[in-house]
């Protein structure tokens, strides 16, 4: 009797529909918060699209720090449900235990997310950023000189009389302009201190009214350019031209090699870089087309002499690693790379150059966004998984209690099957 008017108290329902009932409104709860969680990251992704498909796009490779968090909470996932099957043999250590494991897995995932935001940052991509390097870019204002003659940089590579300098030379040049920009990440006046200065270094000021750049001169540790020393406006842009060499940016925003780490795209063509022009897509040529090229080049002090499929120079044949050059007969843009002849498409207009140079990194900033989005709903399943793994240290679920592992399970697993899907659509935007 005692039993049936606990029943009455409750409504007339017995325990199982209650907890029947409990289990539904848990499970509709989770639901909806799936669905909303769902409904605002498919904004996102579709903002995504829309942006990639309508401006400059920067294909980022991903940090390697978020491939590891991608593993990572797999595991917890499957740690969490390891939870629950033990609960249903009633093996309450074993419970606690995977709740522990599935804690600790998810406090690695925010870890290795940190991790892949500061690889970003390293990298250049910034929470929000130029895809040029939009002030004191390589060349632009200044360049480095080296016994007397300019050291050019073509977007890839830094060259100097035709011989592309080394990774220790590359270091060099980052040592001799160290003093310029320091540790600092805004302009700050300061006097220069460049031992050795001209030897064999030194900068000079490129203008387009001028053949040959002006050299600078550094008199007690200002520089000064024909008798004039440099103004605020010119030290702040050669602080720039410093940092860029000194953080590997000297043209991209972006840190690393063009067409490995990053490339950049406008309405979703991926567009090719040859001596920091971009051009439209190339077209490989197959050997009948590369004979019928004939062009006459200089660079480098040397002249060029392309024939019949052969580079000639002062009458040696030469495989030169990379060459560009204009086709005598269809005035077309001819581009050598290890051995393989392309037909440049079209360069961008000064239109376009004008977008591409005030143009945002909008990619890292999407980045930023979805991952963080996902790290703070990440923080949310914290809760749920502390109140679970609370529960499981107090003996709460076993054979017959199981409700509560499985609402969480759904919405964990719904977080871990979420960052997947977004892990592999940047994976197919990036390649």
């Amino acid at each position: 009797m005692i039993e049936e008017n606990e029943v009455e108290l409750v409504g007339g329902r017995t325990p199982e529909e209650l907890k029947a009932q409990r289990e539904r409104t848990l499970k509709l709860i989770t639901l909806l918060s799936i669905i909303s969680i769902i409904m605002l990251f498919m904004g996102l992704i579709s903002a995504v699209v829309v942006s990639k498909m309508d401006k400059f796009w920067v294909n980022l490779r991903l940090p390697s720090a978020f491939w590891i968090s991608t593993i990572i909470i797999g595991l917890s996932s499957l740690t969490l449900w390891l939870s629950k099957f033990f609960a249903k043999k009633s093996k309450k250590s074993m419970v606690t235990l995977m709740l522990t494991a599935t804690m600790l897995l998810g406090i690695g995932f925010i870890a290795f997310q940190i991790k892949g935001w500061s690889q970003l940052v390293y990298s250049g991509n910034m929470v929000t950023g130029g895809v040029f390097f939009q002030k004191g870019a390589y060349g632009e204002k200044f360049i480095i000189m080296k016994d007397g003659y300019p050291i050019e940089f073509n977007g890839v590579n830094y060259v100097h009389q035709g011989d592309t300098l080394s990774k220790e030379q590359e270091l060099q040049l980052q040592e001799f302009v160290y003093p310029i920009c320091l540790e600092d990440r805004k302009f700050v006046p300061h006097s220069y201190e460049l031992s050795n200065y001209g030897q064999p270094y030194s900068i000079a000021v490129r203008s387009v009214s001028q053949i040959q750049p002006t050299p600078l001169t550094l008199e007690n540790g200002k520089f000064v350019l024909e008798g004039q020393e440099l103004l605020t406006n010119d030290l702040s842009t050669l602080f720039n031209f410093a940092f860029g060499i000194k953080n590997e940016t000297p043209y991209f925003g972006m840190k690393g090699v063009y067409g490995e780490d990053f490339t950049i795209s406008l309405n979703g063509e991926v567009l090719d870089l040859v001596d920091r022009k971009l051009f439209f897509p190339s077209l490989q040529l197959n050997e009948e087309g590369i004979q019928k090229i004939e062009a006459k080049h200089f660079e480098g002090g040397k002249e060029y002499i392309i024939q019949k499929g052969k580079i000639f120079v002062e009458g040696e044949e030469v495989q030169p690693a990379e060459l560009y050059f204009i086709d005598k007969f269809t005035q077309k843009n001819i581009y050598i790379n290890n051995g393989s002849w392309y037909q440049m498409g079209d360069e961008l207009t000064d239109l376009q150059y004008n977008e591409f140079y005030q143009a945002n990194n909008t990619a890292s900033s999407f980045v930023y966004v979805l991952s963080f989005m996902h790290a703070i709903h990440i923080l949310l399943g914290f809760g749920l998984l502390t109140v679970l793994l609370v529960r499981s240290i107090k003996g709460y679920y076993h054979e017959e209690h199981i409700v509560g592992l499985k609402v969480g399970g759904y919405f964990w697993h719904f977080l871990g099957i979420l960052w997947l899907v977004l892990f592999v659509f940047w994976y197919a935007n990036t390649i």
